[in-house]
């Protein structure tokens, strides 16, 4: 379906560019204004799609901030309101279900955002071609390309990203041209094309000094960022260094920069200097940065000074009730509750418990399928240090079908895993064998998208694998129970 939209859509655009650039003399521009989709014809100065296309703040603008505060259920009421009040203005309806994919998206509503990603890309080719009608494209295709992405319809996504891409040079937009340059770096290096991915970054490396300080700050920050992805953690330091530099010159904000730097330097075992990094990362403005290097920093001392993670396990339950409600604050308890989990000790398990347990609820209330998925699992993680087996089953069995459920193979691996080890203890082998075997097929599965595993949680995708790997083997080693064989009497 998204394929079929697409060629249509290419047809379209390419009629359009000619009618453009014939009657409107398009141009490229830069802007670095960010969160605005701008056009720039010749005679006509930038043009956001506030002003030509007016929006209804009490619903559009609402809606916005709910989403910029992870408050996602929030925001689809919102914006549904929204699709019906531009019942007889369709280019603002499509922008508001474009907005609406974006929120049902993140509460993994995989139906319903299909659904209204269809309706706004099907209202698209009934109206007029027109310079606003190029600017909300944009935006359509580009949360059309983060769909396809999200359901693993990878290669869907970076032609689809491919096409957005052409749109913003055309409306002139530098930074979300540049944003939709890096998206495609993602798609191909998850699709394995890691030779178009480095000549896609290349491509950016050349467009950077073009633009302002601010966006070329910003520009190196997202390289060193996909270079760390990528695996290139010297080419990553180097970038993320030339960004600090940037920042630090023109008076920016380093938090993110600095954030960046401390996982590369984690990425490269040197874990002394990343906690130095996360130590700077904390002064930061930014209340999510300064948790997100708090985090971090915890799980590296929770590895090699668990004895200096104490301190900062204590007080992590405070500044955590501080943060808003919403999706942040759902995974930073759970990123917390994961290295609290490692310390195995009482206090911590038991603080872990109550995160996680909030976790749940935060996520329930927010009908954040995903998020509880990960909150139960690792509750059950809380158990099964506890040694309290059936319980731990039950949550990981609960978690496991709220993953199933999603299709989430990525978290499926993980409590198919759980669950293997759980029955092992149990001495349920046969049943352990299945799961062993369940996790294993969902690890193939996944192949090369590793790049697509949250970056939200903490640990490397890859530091997973090896273990199921070994502890499958072992498991098929040990010998089978001989509940069956004769007692010595029946042998004389």
């Amino acid at each position: 379906m998204f394929m079929r939209m697409l060629q249509r859509f290419s047809l379209w655009l390419r009629i359009l560019r000619l009618s453009l650039c014939l009657l409107l003399g398009l141009c490229l521009t830069t802007t670095p204004a960010l969160g605005q989709h701008l056009l720039h014809f010749k005679g006509i100065g930038p043009v956001a799609i506030a002003n030509i296309i007016p929006l209804s703040p009490s619903l559009l603008n609402r809606g916005r901030q709910a989403y910029a505060a992870q408050r996602f259920r929030e925001a689809v009421t919102v914006w549904e309101a929204a699709v019906t009040e531009f019942i007889d203005r369709p280019l603002q309806q499509a922008l508001a279900l474009s907005y609406l994919t974006a929120a049902y998206q993140q509460l993994s509503q995989w139906t319903d955002a299909d659904r209204s990603i269809t309706q706004s890309v099907d209202l698209l080719f009934t109206i007029p071609d027109s310079a606003q009608k190029l600017a909300v494209s944009a935006q359509v295709y580009n949360t059309l390309g983060s769909l396809q992405f999200a359901r693993g319809q990878t290669q869907a996504a970076l032609e689809t990203w491919q096409t957005t891409a052409d749109l913003h040079a055309q409306t002139g937009d530098g930074s979300r041209y540049f944003n939709c340059l890096l998206n495609q770096v993602q798609a191909q290096q998850s699709l394995g094309y890691y030779q178009q991915a480095r000549q896609t970054l290349t491509g950016l490396e050349q467009r950077l000094p073009e633009q302002p300080p601010s966006l070329q700050a910003l520009g190196y920050q997202r390289l060193g960022q996909t270079y760390r992805l990528l695996g290139d953690l010297a080419t990553a330091q180097d970038r993320l260094q030339t960004a600090l530099d940037l920042a630090q010159r023109e008076n920016l904000a380093t938090g993110a920069i600095l954030l960046g730097l401390a996982n590369t330097a984690q990425g490269q075992g040197d874990w002394e200097g990343a906690i130095a990094l996360y130590q700077q990362a904390e002064q930061s403005d930014a209340a999510e940065i300064r948790l997100k290097a708090r985090l971090n920093r915890l799980q590296l001392l929770v590895q090699h000074r668990p004895e200096a993670a104490q301190p900062i396990a204590a007080t992590l339950s405070t500044q955590l009730a501080q943060l808003s409600p919403g999706r942040r604050q759902i995974y930073a308890y759970i990123n917390a509750a994961q290295s609290l989990l490692q310390l195995q000790t009482p206090v911590a398990t038991e603080t872990a418990a109550r995160l996680l347990a909030r976790a749940i609820q935060h996520s329930q209330a927010l009908q954040d399928t995903r998020a509880e998925a990960y909150a139960r699992g690792y509750l059950g993680h809380g158990y099964e240090i506890s040694q309290q087996w059936r319980e731990a089953q039950k949550l990981t069995e609960q978690a496991l079908a709220l993953a199933q459920s999603l299709d989430a193979v990525d978290i499926v691996y993980q409590w198919q895993w759980q669950l293997g080890r759980l029955l092992k203890q149990q001495g349920q082998r046969e049943s352990a064998l299945s799961a062993y075997r369940e996790a294993f097929a969902a690890l193939q599965s996944l192949k090369q998208d590793l790049v697509a595993v949250s970056d939200d949680l903490q640990f490397s995708f890859r530091d997973r694998v090896e273990p199921v790997y070994r502890e499958l083997v072992d498991l098929l080693l040990q010998p089978e129970p001989q509940a069956h064989l004769p007692t010595p009497a029946h042998l004389t």
